[in-house]
């Protein structure tokens, strides 16, 4: 079972169907049903399930994780992955003039979420054979004008670090990144002219993703008892 956050985005969305074309079961978490029933149409297929996990990252509290990881345990009883697909550019400005109410926003989007859904669901994760967290990374970002972009990025990529440090001898966790490069998102698009499509992306990430979890299954089984 995949958790999906930013299932709804252009490049969650392409990942998410890719993923379905393998059989993979999926959760798939947004903001907007509309979006999320539409993403469910194009992703059930006969040999894999989709569920739908309608969440706001802006404006979730921390008793609104619990109450999602308590769903998830009850309901599907395990998670193999956790996929952190869900962002927010915020916008092109110096630190002087930044917004502080943009500012808020990506950084609650794009690190305090991710750091308070991993930190809820890691008992779920830790009762598969095999867990995995899987995130993206904006490489070759300009150092300039990114403001709460930027911090937001360095953030993840300590919060990765440190939880793989602290859970290498305790439980079989995998923390793969992911470097796709700049897209034609809407995302991408506020910071990266004439670039790669989401379809292709999507359809690289998901690539990346099994050969990733197959990888480690097959990496965890071959472990001496």
């Amino acid at each position: 079972m995949f958790l999906v956050s930013g299932s709804t985005g252009e490049i969650g969305r392409h990942t998410c169907q890719q993923l379905a074309k393998h059989n993979a079961n999926l959760i798939i978490m947004g903001r907007n049903i509309d979006e999320l029933n539409l993403l469910y149409d194009a992703c059930i297929q006969p040999n894999n399930s989709v569920h739908i996990m309608q969440f706001d990252f802006l404006s979730a509290t921390p008793d609104d994780y619990e109450n999602l990881a308590q769903v998830i345990q009850q309901e599907y009883q395990h998670l193999n992955a956790f996929i952190n697909l869900a962002a927010t550019w915020g916008s092109f400005s110096p630190i002087a003039h930044y917004n502080v109410q943009k500012w808020y926003e990506v950084l609650q989007i794009n690190l305090n979420a991710v750091f308070m859904l991993i930190q809820a669901i890691l008992p779920i994760l830790q009762l598969s054979h095999s867990p995995q967290i899987i995130y993206p990374v904006i490489d070759n970002i300009c150092k300039n004008y990114i403001g709460a972009l930027g911090v937001a990025n360095a953030g993840i990529e300590q919060l990765m670090s440190i939880l793989k440090n602290e859970h290498k001898n305790s439980m079989n966790l995998k923390i793969t990144k992911l470097q796709p490069g700049p897209i034609n998102s809407a995302l991408y698009r506020k910071g990266f002219p004439g670039i790669k499509t989401p379809e292709q992306t999507g359809e690289k990430i998901a690539k990346d993703i099994l050969m990733e979890i197959f990888t480690h299954q097959c990496e965890t089984k071959l472990e001496p008892a």
